[in-house]
């Protein structure tokens, strides 16, 4: 504590009230990001830079009320367009402040990149040149999960096949504000397993069923008997464990919710890595985790 007495030089005293007015708390580091380097940068005080920060100031408040979030700003290959999804069960308190910290973060480790998206445990943000509504071309796949295998597999996933098959008709038959679904199951012995999906709520149903199905297909056909992992895509994501361990920024829902930290560890047999991060492309590297390099993988339909 500062206790401020008798008189103090003017320079003093402004010093350090500039330097209280200054001091911020750093943003946590994304689960995962990509700055698209394909998509181009951009230069300082262009009219693309001026539309990215009229964009996503005024993100925050345009909430659909289910923490859905999307504006563009500009016109021709100037215009940004931006959205953002915060988990389905987290409280608005916890979505805008994750939405905020996504928009400091991005910036800060994208500088003058023209596309960029990062996904925090509750929210995920993604701004670009190019269209991001109902766009579900975007090319990025990201798979968490943890290493250790349930000790009966078949019983396994005989248990979490109906579950995520009940939350994927779930999600993708919810309206236009909200594309969510949360629910356990009995497993094996006497564990549960807990799941969630989501899509972005502006895809239709049939875009949201496919863009599930087809995360949760890849997921399942390459860590089959994983106890938990997630898949992060730009317009839908799922994850699933067999231990409840709710956080304290998600409200109480009627069905019980799910957390998977983001220090899920990450291992896949060498050749299939190795081809799906092109030879381990520097592009396509997420950053260092405490088991090594972390990249995104590109898995083929």
């Amino acid at each position: 504590m500062f206790i401020l007495t008798g008189k103090l030089p003017f320079a003093f005293l402004f010093s350090f009230l500039y330097l209280v007015n200054t001091i911020t708390l750093a943003q946590p580091e994304f689960t995962s990001h990509d700055c698209f380097n394909t998509a181009g940068n951009y230069t300082r005080n262009s009219p693309y830079q001026r539309n990215l920060n009229t964009t996503l100031s005024a993100l925050p408040n345009t909430n659909s009320g289910f923490g859905f979030f999307n504006t563009s700003t500009g016109q021709g290959s100037d215009t940004v367009h931006s959205l953002a999804l915060c988990r389905g069960d987290a409280n608005l308190d916890a979505c805008r402040s994750c939405l905020n910290d996504s928009v400091v973060k991005l910036r800060e480790i994208c500088p003058n990149k023209k596309q960029a998206i990062g996904y925090y445990d509750l929210c995920m943000l993604i701004y670009s040149n190019q269209t991001v509504l109902r766009n579900t071309n975007i090319p990025y796949t990201v798979f968490l999960w943890n290493t250790q295998n349930a000790s009966d597999v078949d019983r396994f996933n005989d248990a979490l096949s109906p579950l995520l098959n009940n939350l994927i008709a779930e999600a993708s038959g919810g309206g236009s504000l909200r594309k969510f679904a949360s629910g356990n199951t009995s497993g094996p012995g006497v564990t549960r397993i807990y799941a969630l999906a989501q899509c972005t709520p502006d895809l239709n149903e049939q875009q949201c069923d496919q863009c599930l199905q087809g995360a949760i297909s890849q997921f399942t056909n390459a860590f089959s008997g994983k106890i938990g992992g997630r898949a992060l895509v730009p317009m839908c994501n799922f994850r699933m464990r067999k231990k409840h361990q709710q956080t304290p920024e998600v409200e109480n829902t009627e069905t019980e919710t799910m957390d998977i930290g983001t220090a899920e560890s990450l291992q896949y047999g060498f050749s299939l890595v190795k081809s799906a991060t092109n030879d381990f492309a520097e592009d396509n590297k997420l950053g260092q985790g405490g088991f090594g390099a972390v990249y995104k993988l590109f898995a083929k339909e």
